[in-house]
């Protein structure tokens, strides 16, 4: 059996074939054009299907069945989405006098959404985040995923809603259900459906960095993920609730555990940036994996970068970047051992940085653990497969999917 999974970031859009021993036999990243714009979900849709027959020319090229037995689909949140397409992305910045007082991760966001786009929240009849959007296109059915019961302060409470200074209307939040849910199939009436595909069974998956979490398997007391892209999130499960300036606990997927994460906003966006100024003055394309070589080695000749100012700016800004992440881990580890919590033994790495040898192995030493990468360095994906299995009931749970589909590279 396989699962088509699919993932929704912020620049685009990743998706697999994945069978039941966690191998991906195909994979396609279909990039977006409008995430700078509030139609940015606009695109989704079709993205979505570009990525599918891409997996298909790569399985038929192979002499691959491409037969998935089901669609699961993760993407980015607190990101809110109207029936219209209307959309305030996660990253944008909202103003405090829009800011709603509550622990509540979407009702600030809404409130703000209802602000600067008042007609599209009055003709709605739903507000969703990323991945639900996409759901609802394929099968019609309106929900908000709730990872775990003990998410929902995290997601909204009528109370909250109602006493917010928006006075935000709850008819509006479509009912919660848990990753892998069986939400109906493919819908016949898209345009763009393959007609093998119509009637697929689709299955919700979850936030993103939930289903990252579920991907490495980060669901035991001490496991730590390093998910690293444009930004970055460390990631420790632990048997309480951490509590620390620098940390936002929120619950594990596995009742009982709980998940404590230290963001670090900018580490993947900054190199970018850095990136870009190196191809400026060197005049040509440099790759990532040069670029890092260089700023980690100590051999003067050994150089991809001439100019020495932009070369110090580069040494200078990985030695930023390595003392978050140390100071990240410390600090985790430190609050967990207070705690009584487990301790760190490995970590596990995913995301777009992942992908990088040397500089994995910069952060095993740097940390001092032992680095576990994934087969699947775009975890979320392996997390929406493991959600579908469940949901098919091909694994009784979670925990017993993800022993069996997160593989590592480097075992």
């Amino acid at each position: 059996m396989t699962v088509l999974s699919a993932d929704i970031g912020t620049s685009s859009l990743k998706a697999a074939l994945i069978n039941e021993d966690g191998l991906p036999l195909a994979q396609s990243r279909i990039p977006f054009y409008l995430y700078g714009t509030s139609h940015a979900s606009t695109e989704w849709l079709s993205a979505f299907f570009q990525a599918v027959e891409k997996m298909r020319s790569s399985c038929c090229a192979r002499s691959i069945p491409f037969t998935p037995d089901a669609v699961c689909i993760s993407g980015n949140g607190p990101t809110v989405v109207s029936d219209d397409g209307t959309t305030l992305l996660w990253k944008e910045a909202i103003s405090v006098e829009s800011s709603v007082q509550t622990p509540s991760l979407f009702l600030p966001r809404i409130a703000f959404f209802k602000e600067q786009h008042f007609l599209s929240y009055r003709i709605s009849k739903h507000l969703f985040s990323g991945p639900e959007f996409l759901l609802w296109q394929l099968t019609g059915r309106a929900v908000t995923i709730l990872p775990e019961e003990r998410f929902t302060p995290a997601y909204w409470t009528e109370a909250d809603a109602f006493c917010s200074e928006q006075k935000i209307d709850t008819s509006k939040f479509p009912p919660f259900v848990t990753p892998g849910t069986f939400l109906g199939g493919l819908h016949c009436s898209i345009k763009s459906c393959p007609q093998d595909l119509v009637d697929l069974p689709v299955f919700a998956g979850s936030p993103d960095f939930v289903a990252a979490l579920v991907g490495t398997n980060t669901l035991q007391e001490g496991c730590l993920c390093d998910r690293a892209g444009s930004s970055e999130g460390i990631n420790l499960c632990t048997n309480k609730a951490l509590s620390h300036p620098l940390i936002r606990t929120l619950p594990s997927v596995i009742p009982g555990l709980w998940n404590a994460s230290v963001l670090l906003p900018d580490t993947g966006s900054r190199f970018s940036a850095y990136h870009q100024l190196v191809e400026r003055t060197q005049g040509h394309t440099v790759s990532h994996a040069d670029i890092v070589h260089t700023l980690l080695s100590d051999d003067t000749k050994d150089t991809c970068i001439t100019d020495k100012a932009v070369l110090s700016q580069g040494k200078a800004l990985i030695q930023d970047i390595s003392n978050q992440i140390v100071q990240a881990v410390t600090t985790l580890t430190e609050e967990a051992q207070k705690a009584g919590s487990a301790l760190p033994h490995a970590l596990a790495v995913t995301g777009g940085q992942a992908s990088n040898a040397e500089w994995n192995a910069y952060k095993s030493k740097l940390t001092g653990l032992e680095l576990h990468v994934p087969l699947c360095t775009d975890a979320e994906l392996i997390g929406d497969a493991i959600f579908a299995f469940c949901g098919i009931k091909t694994f009784k749970n979670i925990r017993e999917a993800a022993q069996k589909l997160c593989k590592r590279k480097d075992a």
